[in-house]
């Protein structure tokens, strides 16, 4: 049980119980010297002095004690601890006094004191400082505040200044009163400064320390020996200091200095004439304690307590993103961090830099923390400074812009109410004496922020511009220090006619009087009409007549009649701008007015059908088509004069026959024209057809027999054979009756030469038999070979541009060329065909209308060619106009500061990106890499001038200007514009890496004029960098160029086919693609080369030369 109750009640964690509760019991009870737990009790007296100490008057008799008496001293003492103290009698008074108890049994009595005792000692704490709150001897004591209240209220002037104690420096408060009670009281403490600041201290350590305070008594100070100087007061970390003390005659001087933690602190001591100077340097913020003896007495204000501080690790918080560049009214705060600077007070100032008037800045202190808030008033260059202790902190001095919004004003707005995209949209800002480049613009549409340039004609007056690269409402905003300036924001609104999408199809003739309907989806075009234009200057409204219907679903329906007669150039135009492939050329007719004269209702066999049509105007050909039962017929028409034309052919079919007749394909009155074709009269047989004439080795000819007669095949009466004159070889021949008079024959031969083709009917030869005629070589496909550039693995195809190849037909006889080639979702491509007039070569050129895999088929006479059919890939279509650069980089700086602009070119499908820059020799160098490793085809470029002058910098997407290329740059001196462009690096860097892997590489070297190169030449430089499969270093060098082997600054890039055939190019090529930022100096020096694998990019530089 009494093993419990110590157990339930710790009297230490540190050393014994039995130690920390003996040096209570001697501090409680200083006239008692307790020194065990067993025989200084036994007699009692020292439990009645407790009892007597804990509630006085409990004893009276206390002086009147004897020793002698320890039996009834221990029954008295054990009865009165009971009855007014409640402490339980767990021994008698026998085994209290006898010599054999334990100190275990002792202890435990004794420990049922600590409470009453406690009680006790918090009542004299509040009686003496009642100001403090106090109701435990752990926690309450840990911020020394408590502690240096009752050793001023003890003992006054021992610690006059505690109110001025920081509750959050605990543990240095606690060593300075440690040190004061120890110099003053000669009391030592108990514990270590930490151990209270912590308050996790045991009770009993606590109480005795107060005890001995109470008990205490001041010591006596040395007279006439004083300390004074900067050194006692404060100090900076790593800063040398010193004081002086003055003496008065003879003694002997001890020093002792250590810092709150109990480090010795290290001083030399100089003697002078009556006085000793010391001088010391402070290592560590915090607080040092000079404790100052003379002949073993404290001097005056001994010891002397020293703040250490630390200027340097003083901070502004949060500095990065406070604004600096502000607007007048705007209240500036700033929270500034003095936690780790030891004691001190940070004062402030605003100045502005024309004026030496400075302006107090009020503060509020935390702790650790001193706000800082002020409200400028008037517009200009200011600083706000700091003091520390009255010492300047230069290197966190906040340099400001103090600016009025009201000072400026947007006095013109962009002329057009709509906008196209990659159009040019200004306005003029003007202000009343103050700097323009102050000012910050953006255009937002939704997400997307358009930068906006900006050119200042004089210091009152600029023009601001921006190009919009998508359509919808852009809010433009001119602000100023966060304040919109008076005039903005204000709506630019923006269409994109490249999304407008055309539903049908632009025909080649219209009708006069007949309407035409054009429909077309603007979804995502933005706002805007349809309109109908005439491309050639004309008219369209003394040429046309246009209606327009707009459908609540975006599509737009535009029905257009033609009023004259002509040849026009028009299109569609959404915005002024064409759309969908217009301008077109379109023929516009009467064909009303054209008339067939010498209509036929019945012809004859073999006998030609004449007839003549006339038209109102020569600028079209009227169009015949006869046909028969089975036949087709080719018509010969000729011009008779301006306005008629002669028709004929030769029938060879008896029956019914049309005739169509269209004038811009629309048919003529009349057409089409029905007439009968009837056999010859008479006994007379005649033969017709093309297959009289010529015919092709391997293809059947075919040709008819006019007679009246039917079955002459059956009775055996007609006879036709085929035969060579030369080589005697006989042709297969097959007929059959059409029952109708007329007779189908179709032969065959192998051999080309001359033949004979003989007719008989009962053995007599037919009016012209024997046909001669000679036989010409027939297609032969397997003889055709495909060739060409859009063949070679490495090129690279793309929607707009031709993709061209050659069909080499040498040798394969007579046939007829077809190809064709089917895009994603049965799209049809365009194909243009073109037969050299001096060989058997067709030059192919295909237009696909969309990108995708292509499957192309390639045909002679029906039949494939080798490697017909295959596929290709087609890219999306370069398109420069959506490329687009913008940033600081491309408007006016000054030398020696970094500047950067963007290049986009994620929607201008595949090509080759080149950067020219034209100006001074030698001034600067254009560096490149990719914004964003997932999207290579957002470009960073930058660079730092280092002469003034203009500069031009064009910025090509596959040799052709991006929208505001060229980009006219003025660099300035940095000295004369130093007000127009402030004192702000720009951020940017990095080598160029790889671009997207659409990025064209066809070969191609310039010279000055931009003419193309000698093609061995570029076979060379294909060469150079031709693909290898093996990736190298990434440091891999470029090999210099001299001006004999290259005569251009510009190198654009260049494919690369085959493998590497140099050492030099396997140590340039990295994987299967690379990137080359390349400067090359008037010499045509190489002065500097990075690469990457994927893909192969040149910026040139070309200097004024």
């Amino acid at each position: 049980k009494t093993f419990t109750i110590l157990v339930s009640r710790p009297i230490g964690t540190q050393g014994s119980a039995k130690q920390v509760m003996l040096e209570w019991l001697q501090a409680f009870l200083p006239s008692c010297w307790v020194t065990n737990f067993t025989r200084d009790w036994s007699n009692g007296i020292f439990l009645l002095a407790l009892i007597n100490e804990i509630k006085a008057g409990l004893v009276p008799t206390m002086d009147r004690l004897y020793p002698s008496n320890k039996d009834s001293n221990c029954t008295l003492a054990i009865r009165t601890a009971s009855t007014h103290l409640k402490i339980p009698p767990i021994l008698i008074p026998e085994d209290l006094s006898s010599n054999s108890i334990d100190e275990l049994s002792i202890i435990t009595y004794l420990s049922y004191f600590c409470k009453p005792a406690e009680a006790m000692l918090l009542k004299w704490v509040r009686d003496t400082a009642p100001y403090t709150r106090v109701s435990n001897f752990s926690s309450d004591w840990s911020n020394g505040l408590t502690l240096a209240a009752i050793v001023e209220a003890c003992f006054p002037g021992t610690f006059p200044d505690w109110r001025q104690l920081r509750p959050e420096e605990g543990a240095e408060n606690v060593a300075r009163i440690f040190a004061a009670v120890k110099t003053r009281l000669g009391v030592v403490p108990n514990m270590t400064a930490e151990e209270l600041a912590s308050g996790k201290v045991e009770d009993l350590k606590v109480m005795a320390y107060i005890l001995r305070i109470r008990n205490g008594r001041l010591q006596t100070q040395s007279v006439g020996v004083s300390a004074s100087g900067p050194g006692l007061s404060s100090a900076t970390v790593g800063k040398q200091t010193h004081f002086t003390i003055n003496t008065a005659g003879p003694g002997q001087l001890h020093i002792d200095a250590q810092d709150s933690k109990g480090t010795k602190v290290t001083f030399s001591l100089t003697e002078l004439r009556n006085s000793i100077l010391v001088r010391y340097t402070p290592q560590y913020i915090g607080e040092l304690i000079f404790d100052i003896l003379w002949s073993n007495q404290p001097i005056a204000n001994s010891p002397f307590i020293v703040k250490v501080l630390d200027s340097d690790s003083i901070r502004i918080i949060d500095l990065e993103s406070h604004p600096t560049f502000i607007h007048t009214n705007q209240p500036i705060r700033l929270d500034i961090d003095t936690s780790r600077s030891g004691h001190g007070f940070v004062t402030a100032f605003f100045s502005y830099s024309d004026s030496k008037r400075n302006v107090f800045v009020k503060s509020t202190s935390d702790g650790g923390k001193v706000s800082l808030a002020y409200t400028p008033v008037t517009p200009g260059e200011a600083m706000l400074r700091l003091f520390w202790n009255n010492e300047e902190l230069s290197h966190l001095a906040v340099h400001y812009t103090v600016v009025d919004h009201s000072s400026y004003k947007v006095v013109s707005y962009p002329e057009k109410r709509l906008y196209c995209t990659f159009d040019s949209a200004q306005f003029c800002i003007k202000s009343i004496g103050a700097p323009l480049n102050h000012l910050q613009m953006t255009a937002i549409c939704g997400d997307v922020q358009i930068p906006i340039g900006f050119r200042m004609i004089d210091g009152k007056v600029g023009y601001a511009s921006f190009v919009p690269t998508l359509s919808g409402k852009f809010r433009v905003e001119v602000v100023c220090a966060g304040q919109l300036v008076e005039g903005s924001p204000f709506l630019v609104q923006v269409s994109d006619p490249s999304k407008c999408v055309v539903k049908t199809h632009f025909p080649k003739y219209m009708s006069i009087g007949e309407a035409h309907e054009f429909t077309v989806s603007t979804k995502d075009a933005g706002e805007g009409e349809i309109e109908f234009m005439c491309h050639d200057g004309r008219k369209v409204e003394e040429n046309f007549c246009t209606t327009l219907v707009q459908n609540l679903d975006s599509m737009q329906h535009l029905f257009v009649t033609p009023l004259n007669e002509g040849e026009f150039s028009v299109g569609l135009t959404f915005c002024n701008t064409f759309i969908g492939g217009s301008p077109f050329t379109l023929l516009t007719c009467n064909p009303t007015q054209c008339m067939m004269i010498s209509r036929y209702e019945n012809a004859t066999v073999g006998l030609p059908v004449e007839f003549v049509i006339t038209v109102p105007s020569p600028l079209l050909k009227p169009v015949v088509k006869a046909t028969g039962k089975t036949a087709h017929y080719n018509v010969t028409v000729t011009t008779a004069d301006d306005i008629s034309y002669k028709a004929n052919f030769l029938p060879w079919e008896v029956g019914r026959h049309e005739v169509a007749i269209t004038y811009g394909s629309y048919h003529i009155p009349g057409s089409p024209v029905v007439f009968n074709v009837n056999p010859q009269s008479g006994g007379a047989y005649t033969a017709t057809g093309a297959g009289l004439q010529s015919a092709l080795t391997g293809v059947p000819s075919k040709f008819y027999i006019l007679t009246r007669v039917p079955g002459l095949l059956e009775n055996g009466n007609l006879s036709v054979s085929v035969r060579g004159v030369i080589n005697k070889v006989e042709g297969r021949v097959r007929m059959r009756d059409n029952a109708d008079g007329t007779y189908s024959v179709a032969y065959l031969i192998h051999e080309n030469g001359a033949y004979l083709i003989s007719v008989q009917v009962g053995g007599q030869h037919i009016i012209g038999s024997p046909f001669r005629l000679t036989a010409t070589l027939g297609p032969q496909a397997n003889k055709c070979r495909i060739y060409g550039s859009a063949l070679d693995d490495e090129a690279i195809l793309t929607v707009g541009r031709p993709i061209e190849f050659s069909v080499d037909t040498t040798g394969a006889g007579s046939g007829k060329l077809t190809v064709k080639a089917i895009g994603p979702q049965g799209k049809e491509a365009k194909v243009f065909l073109a037969k050299n007039q001096k060989s058997a070569v067709y030059d192919i050129k295909l237009d696909p209308l969309t990108s995708g895999k292509h499957r192309v088929s390639v045909k002679w006479t029906d039949v494939h060619v080798p490697g017909s059919p295959f596929l290709l890939k087609i890219w999306p279509g370069i398109d420069p106009s959506k490329c687009r650069a913008y940033g600081p980089g491309l408007q006016d700086g000054v030398v020696g500061r970094l500047y950067q602009f963007t290049i986009e070119t994620r929607h201008a499908g595949a090509g080759v990106l080149v950067v020219h820059l034209r100006g001074v020799k030698n001034a600067f160098k254009i560096s490149m890499k990719p914004a964003d490793e997932t999207d290579r085809r957002t470009l960073i470029a930058q660079y730092e001038p280092q002469a003034p002058g203009d500069y031009l910098i064009s910025i090509l997407w596959s040799d052709q200007h991006i929208p505001g290329s060229p980009f006219k740059v003025r660099i300035e001196d940095q000295v004369q514009d130093a007000e127009r462009f402030p004192d702000k690096k720009r951020a940017g860097g990095g080598l160029a890496t790889p671009l997207h892997s659409q990025v064209d590489l066809s070969a191609h070297v310039e010279d000055d004029e931009g003419e193309q190169e000698d093609p061995r030449r570029k076979s060379r430089l294909t060469r150079m960098f031709s693909k290898s499969e093996k990736s190298k270093p990434a440091n891999s060098t470029m090999p210099n160029f001299s001006r004999s082997s290259m005569r251009s600054n510009s190198v654009t890039s260049t494919s690369m086919t085959s493998r590497p055939t140099s050492t030099t190019a396997q140590q340039i090529a990295s994987s299967q693609r690379m990137l080359v930022v390349s400067h090359r100096d008037s010499e045509g020096t190489d002065t500097g080369v990075s690469s990457s694998p994927q893909r192969m990019l040149v910026v040139s530089h070309r200097d004024s030369e």
